[in-house]
């Protein structure tokens, strides 16, 4: 009996930190960017359905955005959507 009041109140100790942490968590990530999803040429090409060659040719001419991390060339996928919208709307041509 003595142990089983004890393990209830443990579990009650536990879960009133872990909320506790919880919160916490919250309120030190609210606010936060949700960090970019970024592509290689290589997965941007098959996302557009466009080679490779194509890819690098836009991102020269500032058609489709890109940025550089260290040495390689990324795509953030907003980026991708965007270029996906102009296409729609015939801006991208």
């Amino acid at each position: 009996m003595r142990n089983r009041k004890f393990k209830d109140k443990t579990n009650e100790l536990n879960e009133e930190v872990l909320r506790e942490i919880e919160d916490d968590f919250e309120a030190r990530t609210e606010g936060l960017e949700k960090p970019a999803i970024l592509y290689t040429i290589e997965e941007a090409s098959g996302i557009l359905g466009i080679s490779e060659k194509e890819i690098i040719r836009l991102i020269h001419l500032k058609r489709l955005l890109s940025i550089r991390v260290g040495k390689f060339i990324r795509l953030k996928k907003e980026d991708i959507d965007g270029f996906f919208d102009r296409i729609g709307s015939g801006e991208a041509a």
